[in-house]
């Protein structure tokens, strides 16, 4: 489906600088800033992909209208494709997922519901009893270095996301970059450019530098993308 999205006018686009790339804004993100976390390119034109993990996992795709009037919107149903990893232990934890639920789609494991199984996944792999504790402490355990089954957890989050977003971005040909939000990757902070994120984000083989060039970005809790209309 697509749908035209129209950004706020600026009069000035054309005199504006180029913004540092700590301060990375899209034209059609409403009310928050956002902070890079990779890549050599920058945020002027091409389609862009909006990614955003909390309670459910939402994805879009955003191409600049031919008429320069806005963006059309994008939407399907990425999130029903089949998660599966080749890192032997995220391979674990998500057949443990699998045996509990059946084949695994990526909005199951990608959402803070995901995020809770995958650490009581870890716990029973290891032998341990997992604690009685829901989407924010393993957030907060996990920031503060307190419990490795939940920093563990989170790294796999991260990791399961950058292939995500790696995928999402191929298929888009998102060159004007992919834009990440949502509640989980907010809460972590700075500790989400220090993930496997961006490593596999761009683990792609002979893509590798298609996706070394296209800059990733986490919009703030308060980013949504601009009013759609239409």
């Amino acid at each position: 489906m697509r749908r035209a999205v129209h950004s706020r006018p600026d009069a000035s686009a054309h005199a504006r600088p180029v913004a540092p790339r700590g301060a990375w804004r899209l034209p059609l993100l409403a009310h928050g800033s956002t902070r890079a976390v990779g890549g050599e390119g920058d945020d002027h034109g091409g389609t862009v992909a909006w990614i955003a993990a909390g309670a459910t996992l939402d994805v879009r795709g955003f191409v600049p209208s031919p008429l320069g009037r806005g963006w059309l919107l994008l939407e399907g149903a990425v999130g029903q494709a089949t998660l599966a990893s080749h890192e032997p232990d995220e391979a674990a934890v998500l057949d443990v997922l699998a045996r509990r639920h059946g084949q695994l789609a990526v909005e199951q494991v990608l959402c803070g519901d995901g995020v809770q199984e995958m650490y009581r996944a870890i716990c029973a792999l290891r032998g341990e009893k997992a604690r009685r504790i829901g989407l924010e402490q393993v957030l907060a355990q996990a920031c503060a270095a307190r419990d490795p089954h939940c920093s563990r957890a989170l790294a796999m989050f991260c990791g399961l996301l950058g292939d995500l977003a790696g995928q999402v971005a191929l298929t888009l040909g998102a060159g004007g970059g992919v834009v990440i939000a949502g509640e989980i990757v907010d809460a972590l902070g700075d500790a989400f450019a220090r993930s496997p994120f961006r490593r596999r984000f761009e683990a792609r083989g002979r893509y590798r530098d298609t996706l070394r060039a296209i800059p990733t970005v986490v919009a703030g809790r308060a980013a949504r993308p601009e009013r759609i209309a239409g």
